[in-house]
């Protein structure tokens, strides 16, 4: 597990573009800063600069349907478990007014078991939705490139 997450940081951070400070973050400051909830979500950014963002994200509940234009997501399971589906059409979709929209549901997508080890990538304009199991818990880490 800890090699994949060094190999995903590595393959992001070793293209020229993507240079930036170096930064040591330990296991109990990264539980401690997904530890603060708000409605079942807490999410840390740990870097964020034109290029790419990358965040600590804990769930305990489900998320809403998200579609990012400008943005592809790469996502690593650290602990947890629950699933993501990807694609179909989107039910309630809001343009946020950034380059994202985020819905109530979706149909006809496929969906993916999320558990510790797994790791997704999607790209811009794909429909994804993150669901966490009632009473579960899922935690990960997001390397957001831009388009």
């Amino acid at each position: 597990m800890k090699r994949i997450l060094a190999i995903a940081a590595f393959s992001l951070c070793a293209a020229p573009s993507f240079a930036a400070d170096f930064q040591y973050v330990s296991s109990a400051d990264t539980s401690a800063a997904t530890s603060q909830f708000k409605n079942g979500l807490a999410t840390h950014y740990l870097t964020e600069n034109p290029d790419y963002r990358v965040e600590l994200v804990a769930r305990t509940r489900s998320g809403q349907v998200e579609t990012h234009r400008n943005s592809v997501d790469h996502i690593i399971v650290l602990d947890g478990a629950g699933t993501i589906t990807v694609g179909g059409s989107v039910s309630g979709n809001k343009d946020m007014g950034n380059g994202e929209w985020r819905g109530v549901s979706s149909s006809g997508g496929k969906s993916y078991a999320l558990t510790p080890g797994a790791a997704v990538t999607i790209p811009a304009g794909m429909p994804h939705w993150t669901q966490v199991p009632a009473g579960g818990h899922l935690k990960v880490v997001v390397f957001k490139t831009r388009n």
